[in-house]
């Protein structure tokens, strides 16, 4: 999925498993309420792959610098 979204936001918020990437396979993570950059959620893997992935994830927000989003 892809999605476009103005400039400055990137501040992403969850209520969920965290605060790791977690997948179907490995969701050994806590449920929580985590909060960081869009750009601390990317892994540069050795090979291009899936990275930043969550699930279980309860509700998110993305918001720029001021709270709005």
């Amino acid at each position: 999925m892809k999605m476009a979204i103005p400039a400055g936001f990137e501040t992403l918020q969850w209520f969920g498993k965290g605060p790791q990437e977690t997948y179907w396979d490995r969701c050994d993570a806590k449920v929580g309420l985590y909060k960081g950059t869009v750009d601390e959620q990317l892994f540069d893997y050795s090979q291009p792959q899936e990275t930043g992935n969550k699930v279980d994830v309860r509700w998110t927000a993305l918001t720029n610098d001021k709270g709005v989003g």
